[in-house]
């Protein structure tokens, strides 16, 4: 994946070093540190952008039971932040020495993470009133913990109630957080059980049995909604997957994490089906729980059809590469401490997320602090994908915005598109798998009025613009970072097959 040579380490202290001697090399902190001759009675300050943004709009209902079970996160500041941002433009700059000179995690670690001591005191703190501490992390960024409502509210000093908005009711803190000023902590996340996250699929619920597959579509053209949707060997064709197969580029020595939430029972099972019914070669999906087995089940929450389209199509479109599936306890803050364990595991060379939330429903500090997570990712070579969305340019939401992760600078955003794809001649179980074939047209998903469907897109409202995007940034007086960086067939109408948990004898249109 990528190159290490020795001389990378002297490399990057001197640039480090050179910064330090000019003064600009201070660790980030939020936080003020404790005079030495303050008072043993810890002094506590107020963590900006700890209050979820709708608790303002929604109405309250009264206080959350006591011995309701609350889940959050607090973020570290990584050291030397604006080192790391210069380390990774010279990384990706064909004309820098560094060029292509990725970091170990060890290496990020030492260079960029919280000092070990600035992170045990955030457990110790937080194991000291009482709470579980459920996440830890090696690259010291990220501190899961759980507590009841009454636990969590004494220890954060804020207050957890109910409120309703628009037809669900949920609990958040209606006060933001305080903590010790000691503690290092660039934002806290979670403390809510509103659906933030939420995976960017749909699903016609269309169905066609395997036997149907070779008449109803291989051989049709188009093989749209009309006569079912795109099988794996019609999309390799469309973007000439092929001809990459063919010269021997088919995914071998290359890892995928993927990063769902929940359980997703018959995963493999339903991959195995998948293969057989399409001549794609087997492969074992590597399954890992990084916060913990989770207790809800993907069939219940409807994850279970993301999970599932992201494990057969990845394999589809990379048949010879690794799968680790990450699947994190919930769809809240767990979500992306599955995401930080992938980063930081260094086993992955691509990182994919089919899920994202509309960036009103967070706060700007949060999410600084978890694009530190994407900066790591870029510092190692790893390449991070998101979806940009499929609820149009509003997100439902009545005004233009765009959803994160895909809006985060470090991570290339993937929209949507009617792809029109002619019919295969023939299908055959090894690469290229397919003869004829092609893309006859393609356009943007435009929104679909009735259903509200689109890709989605737009200008960053918190993330301004990158570099690379200095050609296309201001187009219609934007002034933010740009998604999507890239599109491919989306649209449920032109969409494509899956072999579903419900019954591995059927295959459903999704996307």
């Amino acid at each position: 994946m990528s190159v290490r040579k020795g001389s990378l380490s002297y490399l990057v202290v001197t640039l480090l070093a050179i910064a330090s001697i000019t003064g600009s090399l201070t660790a980030m902190s939020v936080l003020s540190q404790t005079p030495a001759n303050a008072s043993q009675q810890p002094q506590y300050v107020s963590i900006p952008g700890s209050v979820l943004p709708i608790v303002s709009s929604a109405k309250t209902v009264g206080n959350a039971p006591s011995n309701t079970l609350v889940s959050f996160a607090i973020i570290l500041p990584l050291q030397n932040r604006d080192q790391l941002a210069q380390l990774i433009t010279q990384i990706y700059n064909p004309q820098s020495p560094l060029y292509h000179h990725y970091l170990t995690p060890d290496q990020f670690h030492s260079m960029f993470s919280p000092s070990e001591s600035q992170y045990q005191a955030v457990v110790n703190y937080l194991e000291s009133q009482g709470l579980q501490v459920t996440y830890t992390s090696a690259n010291r960024l990220i501190v899961g913990a759980q507590g009841t409502v009454s636990q969590v509210s004494q220890a954060l000093k804020t207050t957890i109630q109910l409120y309703s908005y628009k037809g669900q009711v949920f609990y958040a803190n209606s006060q933001p957080v305080e903590l010790p000023s000691n503690l290092q902590v660039a934002a806290v996340f979670g403390l809510t059980n509103y659906t933030l996250f939420t995976p960017q699929v749909i699903n016609l619920n269309k169905t066609i049995k395997p036997m149907q597959i070779s008449t109803s579509c291989a051989t049709t053209f188009g093989c749209g909604f009309q006569d079912g949707p795109y099988i794996p060997q019609q999309i390799q064709q469309a973007y000439s997957l092929t001809q990459l197969y063919s010269s021997g580029y088919n995914g071998t020595g290359i890892t995928i994490g993927i990063v769902d939430a929940y359980t997703a029972p018959g995963v493999q099972q339903d991959l195995n089906q998948f293969d057989a019914d399409f001549s794609l070669p087997n492969t074992q999906i590597n399954v890992i729980y990084p916060t913990g087995v989770p207790v809800a089940s993907g069939l219940v929450t409807g994850w279970i059809f993301e999970t599932l389209l992201d494990t057969q199509w990845a394999h589809a479109a990379a048949p010879g590469a690794k799968i680790n599936l990450y699947l994190a306890f919930d769809a809240g803050d767990s979500l992306f401490e599955a995401v930080n364990y992938a980063v930081d595991s260094g086993a992955v060379n691509v990182i994919t997320q089919s899920w994202g939330a509309p960036e009103p429903f967070l706060t700007k500090q949060v999410v600084f602090a978890l694009d530190q997570i994407y900066q790591q990712a870029a510092a190692e070579g790893i390449s991070v994908f998101a979806s940009s969305g499929d609820s149009s340019a509003d997100n439902h939401l009545g005004f233009l915005n765009v959803i994160y992760p895909a809006s985060d600078p470090y991570v290339t955003s993937v929209g949507g598109t009617t792809l029109y794809a002619q019919a295969v001649s023939s299908i055959t179980s090894s690469p290229p798998f397919s003869t004829g074939g092609g893309r006859i047209n393609e356009t943007a998903w435009s929104t679909n009025v009735f259903f509200g469907w689109g890709t989605g897109g737009g200008s960053s409202e918190i993330f301004s613009c990158p570099t690379y995007q200095a050609s296309v940034c201001g187009i219609q007086g934007t002034s933010g970072r740009i998604v999507p960086d890239v599109a491919a067939d989306a649209d449920p109408f032109t969409g494509v097959l899956l072999t579903p948990t419900a019954s591995s004898d059927l295959t459903s249109t999704i996307y």
